[in-house]
């Protein structure tokens, strides 16, 4: 039986050699969770897109930390890892956060103004959804083969 005295205070962090195997594993469409929130926003709660945003911020860390971990020496980080941080938040904060969001929180935003007069409730609320959901291909591929 193991008691508090037996465990080390710093022994979760023997997990941190797990981020590589998470990164490489780790879908790419974690992401794009957010785009997928920014599309059913006016559907769903506060949290939801919270936890969305949650995720992609996750799978960004996970990503940034894995490639600038590539650069790590038995001296520590060198000058590719520093530059690999920058380069790799600012890539991800652009492309796979703001862009997105802004292009596709726009798009949804405007469906739903041109959608007032509709009668039907159901379509009222799906139909920018749906041109939310549509923009997500036209914004990431680009993104994804640049």
């Amino acid at each position: 039986m193991t008691t508090q005295e037996d465990t080390h205070p710093y022994e979760g962090f023997a997990y941190a050699r797990f981020i590589p195997m998470l990164a490489r594993n780790t879908p790419r469409a974690l992401a794009y969770t957010n785009e997928v929130a920014e599309s059913v926003r006016y559907l769903t709660r506060p949290a939801v897109i919270k936890t969305a945003y949650g995720i992609s911020f996750a799978y960004v860390a996970i990503d940034t930390a894995h490639k600038v971990g590539q650069h790590h020496t038995d001296k520590g980080f060198d000058e590719v890892a520093k530059y690999q941080l920058g380069d790799s938040l600012l890539w991800h904060g652009t492309a796979s956060m703001a862009l997105p969001r802004l292009t596709i929180h726009t798009g949804v935003k405007m469906a739903k103004k041109m959608c007032s007069s509709i009668k039907s409730p159901k379509t009222r609320a799906m139909v920018p959804v749906a041109v939310g959901l549509g923009m997500i291909p036209l914004i990431i591929h680009p993104i994804d083969e640049g």
